[in-house]
């Protein structure tokens, strides 16, 4: 019987390693005693697929697969039963709970750190998913009239139902798409919370937090127009919005991060919180959830908000996709559902038998505020989402709704230049034209160039000069005073702890005889600035990468696909993309590539999924 073809990321025949994969799997073979086969494939398989993301290696999807080492050489994985046994002899591979530099559990293969992140993660979410806390139903649905206003349409209010559920348990997720609400929803979550807390005559403590200083200053802003709006129409009393944080920190700010990757939070200097919520969560990686949770009280709510659809964090995991995927989303168990429906008002919830207590915990709002039924965007968001190639394609050759395509790839040459250069030039002359750096950072956000990949004629490498060159012709930059010109804008490549930058802030250089690159101020105040030889690793950010501009929102965005097929180009890729743009989407690439990222997924490997549903089957509702 012929073997099963292995399932490897992007369809790929061989799966390339790289140098640091090769000496790990050395490192292994020593520990093991001697080079046995199959543990050097494990080894170096499980250097690699942490490089990519993944959390674990199933070995069942890379049994068989072909490893290419580099100057023709090839390893080939055994049999998955074969490679069990191998893996479970060796002294460097070891059980749940085993201190060995590699784990194997229900037949996934694991780094020892990584195994440790998810057994925690586990931990923490079921416990404080199963956590009843103490709530005044009649004054949370009081609450509730007062803070979502019914509105005419027949279908459940899901911002309602989220707010509810978040009050009602002491976890919750709250996912959808841009325009959906959430951080509006969220806002007047924790106007419920301190009512709550307030009728128990109890202080109410509370954090906001998002991966990036971005996002944070995003989340800041939501959250204060939220809250103006709720004084205004006198929806909170004063003394409740008195106690209510309307500022967002990043999350390693939050936990007090130091040099060398440690921090000042942790188990045995927890944060004195009631609650913390956390924005933008799908670009959260696993250990950093975990330095949370861990720097957490045992009873502190936690609230995560996020896109489930968007690309993943950079770094290994997927924990918000894990958390949505493994049930059906708006639909609850049925004490829950009875207890729901008499607080907000709602008349009827679909139900499951026998649940997990996550499935009350997890809200999908699904009406976009942003994005309008018949709008171009949002149209072919949807598309996206679904899978519907034909009605993306459709989509984009109609043109209509604030979407523009052009159906080709950058060639040879000054080519890129001709494609962005006139929208690079009227995209950025505002920000150019400012009076200071407050107001053309303010600016900054109205357009920005996307690439998938950093080299090649679509990278953003590329791009970067060609908006530079473009820029530079029409008399607005002046690119012979060098790389601190006036006007160029630098995105932070790795994390400063001491100055308070961090990897993905955004600033650009003020150059009116003594140049200076200006950052947001903390918290929305004064921007910062700092001396160009003080900077940590940056690069100049006309263009950036689509991954880069996840927890970003730009007026106008132009995304430049490449010719050539990639494993980097999939539907999550492609959506992330196209959901930057607030009004003008304007996407550069061939049909077929679009069709081809569609057809491809960027799933993440990982326990937690099963670990937290339990392969969980969907039920029809009642």
């Amino acid at each position: 019987m012929p073997m099963e073809k292995p399932h490897l990321p992007g369809g790929a025949e061989f799966l390339e390693l790289a140098p640091v994969d090769m000496l790990f799997a050395r490192f292994i073979g020593e520990l093991s005693g001697k080079p046995a086969p199959g543990i050097l494939e494990a080894a170096a398989l499980a250097s690699a697929r942490a490089r990519a993301g993944d959390l674990c290696v199933p070995l069942s999807r890379f049994a068989g697969a072909r490893l290419a080492l580099g100057e023709g050489g090839v390893w080939i994985c055994p049999p998955y039963r074969e490679w069990l046994g191998l893996l479970e002899t060796s002294p460097a591979v070891g059980a749940p709970g085993d201190f060995t530099p590699l784990v194997l559990d229900s037949g996934r293969l694991y780094l020892h750190r990584h195994h440790a992140h998810e057994t925690c993660l586990v931990r923490e979410i079921q416990a404080r998913a199963a956590m009843a806390p103490d709530v005044d139903d009649g004054l949370l649905q009081d609450g509730l009239e007062r803070l979502f206003p019914r509105p005419a349409r027949s279908e459940a209010d899901w911002q309602r139902v989220a707010a509810a559920a978040a009050v009602l348990r002491g976890f919750a997720v709250i996912t959808g798409g841009p325009g959906t609400g959430k951080t509006t929803t969220v806002a007047r979550i924790l106007a419920l919370l301190a009512a709550q807390a307030k009728a128990r005559r109890a202080p109410f403590r509370a954090a906001l937090a998002a991966p990036t200083g971005k996002a944070a200053a995003r989340l800041t802003e939501a959250v204060l127009g939220a809250f103006a709006s709720m004084e205004t129409s006198g929806a909170v009393s004063p003394e409740t919005a008195a106690s209510i944080p309307r500022e967002a920190s990043t999350l390693h700010r939050l936990l007090g991060a130091r040099p060398g990757g440690r921090f000042a939070r942790g188990s045995g200097s927890p944060l004195l919180l009631d609650a913390v919520v956390v924005d933008e969560c799908s670009m959260v990686d696993a250990a950093l959830l975990v330095r949370l949770f861990r720097a957490l009280l045992p009873d502190t709510r936690v609230i995560l908000l996020g896109d489930k659809d968007q690309l993943s964090s950079v770094s290994p995991g997927s924990v918000l996709g894990d958390l949505c995927a493994g049930a059906p989303l708006n639909r609850f168990s049925p004490d829950f559902a009875r207890r729901l429906s008499m607080v907000s008002g709602e008349e009827r919830f679909p139900v499951v038998d026998h649940a997990p207590p996550l499935l009350d915990s997890v809200v999908e709002l699904t009406r976009s505020h942003r994005f309008s039924g018949e709008g171009g965007i949002g149209r072919l968001a949807r598309a996206i989402v679904t899978g519907d190639t034909d009605m993306a394609l459709e989509t984009l050759r109609q043109g209509a709704g604030g979407v523009v395509f052009t159906p080709r790839a950058p060639g040879p040459g000054a080519d890129l230049e001709s494609l962005i250069g006139p929208a690079a030039v009227e995209g950025y002359s505002p920000c150019l034209s400012a009076a200071g750096p407050e107001e053309a950072l303010e600016r900054l956000d109205g357009f920005r160039v996307l690439c998938a990949a950093r080299d090649g004629r679509a990278g953003y490498v590329a791009a970067n000069m060609a908006a530079a060159r473009a820029l530079a012709r029409a008399g607005k930059i002046a690119l012979e005073t060098g790389d601190w010109h006036h006007g160029r804008p630098v995105m932070v490549l790795s994390n400063d702890y001491s100055q308070g930058l961090f990897n993905g802030d955004t600033g650009l250089v003020w150059n009116t005889g003594r140049p200076r690159v200006c950052f947001p101020g903390q918290e929305g105040g004064t921007p910062r600035e700092f001396s160009p030889f003080a900077l940590p690793e940056h690069e100049t950010a006309y263009a950036m990468t689509i991954h880069k501009s996840q927890g970003s929102e730009f007026r106008s965005v132009y995304v430049v696909l490449p010719g050539e097929d990639t494993p980097l180009l999939t539907r999550e890729l492609l959506y992330t993309a196209v959901t930057r743009a607030r009004e003008t989407l304007h996407l550069i690439a061939r049909p077929e590539t679009v069709a081809r990222a569609m057809e491809r997924r960027a799933p993440r490997a990982s326990g937690l999924e099963q670990a937290l549903w339990g392969g969980f089957p969907e039920a029809a509702p009642r």
